[in-house]
């Protein structure tokens, strides 16, 4: 098993996550490219009325890193929706800064 805060995915890739807040989860997704830390200057604002959860997508921060995983919308979705599973969440608000992370956003509905 992989020790919390990590949720392992399908295909074996551990991804990094946060619980901050209390209230309503709300799921912030930063763009591909950013860490959980891209959420740290903003988190506390959110926080006073959610539960935020944050993560590291494969291939960033302290996520595995691995060579032959899937790097695609897809693929970061059934990341999400590892951790969210993890969890023990199956409805949560959803916040993303970049169209792309939006359509994610989308695809986890």
């Amino acid at each position: 098993p992989v020790p919390v805060p990590y949720a392992r995915t399908l295909d074996g890739v551990a991804i990094y996550y946060e619980v901050h807040g209390q209230g309503h989860p709300l799921l912030l997704l930063g763009g591909q490219a950013n860490t959980h830390h891209w959420w740290d200057l903003v988190r506390t604002d959110f926080d006073q009325g959610f539960t935020t959860i944050t993560l590291d997508y494969r291939g960033v921060g302290v996520s595995d890193k691995p060579a032959t995983a899937t790097y695609s919308p897809r693929g970061f979705a059934s990341d999400a929706i590892c951790v969210l599973d993890q969890l023990g969440l199956d409805r949560v608000h959803v916040y993303a800064t970049s169209l792309h992370f939006w359509k994610l956003a989308i695809k986890l509905l």
